[in-house]
């Protein structure tokens, strides 16, 4: 990620198949800035021209807001998320071959101790949902934290070491239109049933 920049500044592009911008700007005398961009796709205008059964949609956002509350402590919300769709018309209706969606929340506190060396807490949100056919969704709930603490002993040595934890909580919702009790839906509920994951590490590196 790029360091934030106060000066307003934006960029743009166009293509074939989708379309993005760019825009950030400081505010607060320049103590905090704030950015946006995003890309959306207009496939499905074009693909209805060659292939009138097909539906293809896929957009992104980020945005970001710094403040630094003093000289050596910043504070980052920075958050992104995506939405892909690949479908198909049928007889009046429509069927979702693939549709996926994720979403993410960074809150960061930046502290800078010297010119050698900072630190970095920061806690993650996100949320995923994948679309299986037309009447069931996967979902992955998200919370994480990390610490990070960088210190460079000169212009060619430096040192990163670091702490991350993570829970991911799963789940499935069931088929509309299936017997509850059907062996074939215990069967599968059986195999993946509602779950929380942790994963968590302690890490150095040394360049």
């Amino acid at each position: 990620i790029t360091a934030p920049r106060t000066e307003f500044h934006g960029e743009g592009n166009l293509r074939l198949f989708d379309a993005g911008a760019l825009a950030e700007s400081g505010f607060a005398g320049g103590k905090g800035t704030a950015l946006v961009a995003g890309r959306y796709s207009y496939t499905a205008a074009i693909l209805s021209l060659i292939a009138k059964d097909t539906i293809l949609d896929y957009r992104d956002v980020q945005a970001r807001v710094t403040y630094d509350v003093t000289d050596r402590d910043r504070l980052t919300a920075f958050g992104f998320g995506a939405y892909d769709l690949l479908a198909q018309r049928q007889q009046g209706s429509v069927n979702t071959i693939f549709g996926s969606e994720f979403y993410r929340l960074d809150l960061r506190w930046d502290h800078t101790f010297s010119k050698a060396t900072t630190m970095r807490v920061a806690t993650t949100l996100g949320y995923d949902q994948t679309k299986l056919g037309e009447t069931r969704n996967t979902q992955d709930r998200i919370v994480g934290a990390r610490f990070e603490l960088r210190h460079a002993f000169d212009s060619t040595l430096g040192l990163r070491v670091g702490l991350d934890t993570m829970f991911d909580s799963y789940s499935a919702t069931r088929p509309k239109y299936i017997d509850p009790e059907s062996p074939d839906m215990l069967k599968a509920e059986q195999l993946f049933p509602p779950r929380t994951d942790n994963g968590s590490g302690v890490w150095a590196e040394l360049r």
